[in-house]
């Protein structure tokens, strides 16, 4: 795989390593998503925290000066509804 050709077409973080750990922004985390943002890259940042909402994510990561949209964000809970409302069916595999 030639690296040196690839360009990104999308970001996915999760929220606590990148762009926070322990509610504290990493280092260059900021620098890093407003690029992301500014460069309009798709940007996805997952949590699998149920019990906050993509609103409560983005108050909680602009308290740490990270300013991003409530856009971005996909929780578990969204995760969950999306796979309820798609009409999935397993089968066994025996």
């Amino acid at each position: 795989m030639d690296f040196e050709r690839m360009t990104i077409e999308n970001v996915i973080c999760d929220i606590d390593g990148m762009p926070m750990h322990d509610n504290t922004p990493v280092p260059g985390a900021q620098e890093f998503l407003q690029r992301i943002v500014g460069n309009n890259m798709p940007l996805v940042v997952l949590t699998n925290y149920p019990s906050q909402t993509a609103i409560d994510l983005s108050n909680r990561i602009a308290s740490a000066g990270i300013e991003l949209p409530d856009s971005v964000f996909y929780t578990s809970v969204m995760a969950t509804a999306d796979f309820l409302k798609g009409g999935f069916k397993f089968e066994v595999q025996r």
